[in-house]
């Protein structure tokens, strides 16, 4: 009996190990995907807040500036954490998405709408879920589209137990 129950002993340790190192590696994999907020969207901003400062228009580089700020600072308190609230990262990607249109000189337009629910609610998202989905909707959709009208739509719905991004 003592061999049976050292087995199994060893055997809950083995499987706890195992389910350790597996969320260890997620976590991992959330940070390096939150890390890459872009280097090349940071670099694009800064360079074109420094193009509003050389072309002498200090009230445009002023408030990008702020957004721009207020921008990383809410991605830096988020990646604290690998969950946070819902609207604190829907709130987020409004201001990504304001930032890309006006440094794309205004070339699309976008809505973004959220449940009233979820925007009240206590549910929580993985931060940036949505961001590189939305970057690329941009980056290789809307500003590659030659006709009609170049629009960015994000809807976030929740359905049944699950929220549900919807991106357009």
């Amino acid at each position: 009996s003592f061999a049976i129950y050292f087995f199994v002993k060893k055997r809950i340790e083995n499987i706890r190990h195992k389910a350790e190192l597996r969320h260890k590696i997620s976590e991992t994999e959330m940070m390096a995907l939150r890390s890459q907020m872009n280097p090349h969207f940071i670099f694009n901003c800064l360079s074109a807040i420094d193009n509003l400062i050389q072309t002498n228009q200090p009230d445009k580089a002023t408030t990008y500036l702020a957004r721009f700020a207020k921008l990383i600072r809410s991605v830096l308190e988020s990646t604290k954490n690998n969950l946070v609230p819902f609207y604190k990262d829907f709130e987020s990607l409004q201001l990504y998405v304001e930032l890309e249109q006006f440094r794309c000189g205004n070339k699309f337009f976008y809505q973004l709408i959220a449940d009233d629910e979820l925007l009240n609610g206590d549910y929580k998202v993985p931060p940036l879920i949505v961001q590189p989905f939305a970057e690329n909707a941009i980056h290789h959709g809307l500003l590659n589209k030659i006709e009609g009208a170049r629009t960015l739509f994000i809807k976030a719905a929740l359905q049944d137990s699950f929220i549900c991004y919807t991106i357009t």
